[in-house]
């Protein structure tokens, strides 16, 4: 329940109003001496009866509201000011007088009520400024504040030096109540005192794991923000990431940065399209049967990824690479398009060093880990769990990829030759949802060149070893014949060459 900014002004007023009532606003409690023989003729049988020493009759609906409305204010969930004794009611009774350290029970009793209305009229202390709470007593107030949606009281209690990541006696913190409450506006304010998202309840959930499973995008949003650990196994072994991939709620899982296999995205509006590709191991490199093999392509060697990562849809574009250097990165340079057009066609003239920056650029604004494919990751994707030459199969058409149609692969047929790039995506995609793997342009690799696979890294990771002034390039282009285009097919290049053949996928790391 979020406090209204008049509130502490009426309960005052309220509390100030009761004061000059006479002490028997509660049955049973005694009244000055001179006035018993008045009241007692006003009160029927029953009330008399109630009114004896050594009885504590249930209060009546007037001192219900009162004892509600203070309580409430205090920072208790007694339900609906409505005059009922009912167990939410007591339940808020029962929490106060442990906090308090008072005798429990059931019943409102004249002393406790007294309690209440000395506690509201000055601020939660009965002292007053004078008597201040304790340590203790603002971490007390912190916890209600927290679960109550009172932000006025929260920022009081901050101010006052509060615990922020002091447990109460669930052994749950400020910040779990405003979690599991789904109060948004009281989390910024804790996680800006610096509470520790990563601190676990009993049962091992943290304030992650309890935004995660209550369904609050907003809130996991703000604690990954704020470094909150994915990692931290909750109740039941379970981390927070495993409860979003089993709730199946997108708006969860994107807050939380859990992706799956097959999922698009874009981290910004001018970044590229990223497609997730799962983990996998496949052979890499080609067996000696398959036509027009080369003796770089071996040995075959299985290969281990062993994580999901995200990989470009597409190749980069021209209106992609142009959003980097209007942003002040590429080195401010501008490659040409041969006349052929910009927009969505794969930006070409660009070198490996080129590449580089616009890699950098692009992890600088979106502050994830953007960077070249190795060779191994982009022979992986490109065969999407295929072992023929090509994602089509055994041979290839010119409706399939922008190639050298007056040659045909295989048992292939020669087809058109456009002479020129194509806009990306014309073609079909492979079965990791990825276009122009073959043909178009070819794509700069992170690796080193070295001439076969011998000694080549078994894990997916770039090799970093070899003639370094030359990189990687797969995939084939526009002006290459079909067996070019291969799976297999590498070719090194001189790493600052600048042509209308080369250009660019990208990959981003994950996280989680």
């Amino acid at each position: 329940m979020m406090r209204h900014a008049g509130w502490r002004v009426a309960l005052t007023v309220l509390v100030l109003a009761l004061s000059v009532y006479a002490e028997d606003s509660l049955n049973g409690e005694t009244v000055a001496a001179g006035e018993q023989e008045a009241l007692t003729a006003t009160m029927t049988p029953q009330r008399v009866a109630q009114a004896q020493p050594g009885s504590v009759p249930p209060p009546t609906p007037e001192v219900v509201v009162e004892a509600q409305t203070l309580l409430t204010g205090l920072g208790y969930e007694p339900g609906p000011v409505n005059g009922v004794w009912n167990e939410r009611t007591k339940q808020a009774y029962r929490e106060f007088l442990r906090d308090k350290a008072l005798p429990a029970g059931e019943t409102l009793t004249p002393a406790v009520l007294k309690t209440l209305r000395a506690l509201a009229k000055f601020g939660g202390s009965p002292g007053g400024e004078a008597a201040r709470p304790s340590a203790k007593g603002e971490t007390d107030a912190l916890h209600r504040a927290a679960k109550t949606g009172n932000l006025e009281g929260l920022n009081a209690a901050l101010a006052a030096g509060a615990d922020v990541n002091a447990r109460d006696g669930r052994g749950w913190t400020a910040l779990m109540h405003a979690v599991n409450k789904g109060y948004v506006l009281l989390v910024e304010p804790l996680l800006a005192a610096k509470a520790d998202p990563d601190v676990r309840a009993p049962d091992g959930a943290t304030a992650l794991f309890m935004a995660v499973a209550h369904g609050q995008p907003e809130i996991v949003t703000l604690l990954r923000e704020a470094g909150a650990d994915v990692s931290i196994k909750g109740p039941k072994g379970k981390t927070a990431v495993d409860v979003a991939r089993m709730s199946g709620d997108l708006a969860i899982r994107d807050a939380l940065g859990v992706l799956e296999a097959g999922d698009v995205f874009r981290d910004c509006d001018t970044c590229p399209e990223m497609v997730v590709v799962p983990a996998g191991t496949f052979m890499m490199g080609s067996p000696a049967s398959e036509e027009a093999r080369d003796g770089d392509e071996g040995p075959m060697h299985q290969v281990t990824i062993a994580q999901p990562f995200a990989v470009g849809k597409y190749e980069v574009t021209f209106a992609e690479w142009e959003a980097c250097v209007t942003g002040g990165g590429c080195n401010g340079y501008r490659p040409g398009d041969n006349g052929w057009g910009r927009g969505r066609r794969p930006v070409i003239n660009v070198s490996w060093e080129d590449v580089q920056a616009y890699v950098r650029w692009l992890s600088e604004q979106t502050g994830e880990v953007y960077r070249l494919l190795s060779e191994a990751e982009w022979e992986y994707v490109a065969r999407a769990g295929t072992t023929t030459p090509f994602h089509t199969g055994t041979t290839i058409s010119t409706e399939q990829a922008n190639y050298d149609g007056n040659f045909a692969y295989g048992s292939g047929r020669n087809g058109e030759y456009r002479g020129k790039t194509v806009p990306v995506g014309r073609f079909p995609a492979n079965a990791f949802g990825l276009y122009d793997v073959h043909g178009n342009v070819w794509e700069w690799t992170q690796d080193c060149w070295n001439k076969s696979y011998a000694g080549a890294p078994s894990n997916g990771g770039a090799w970093e070893r070899g003639a370094c002034s030359r990189r990687v390039r797969r995939g084939g282009s526009w002006s290459n014949d079909p067996r070019l285009l291969r799976s297999a097919t590498r070719y090194g290049n001189t790493a600052g060459n600048r042509i209308n053949l080369n250009g660019v996928r990208l990959a981003r790391t994950l996280t989680p």
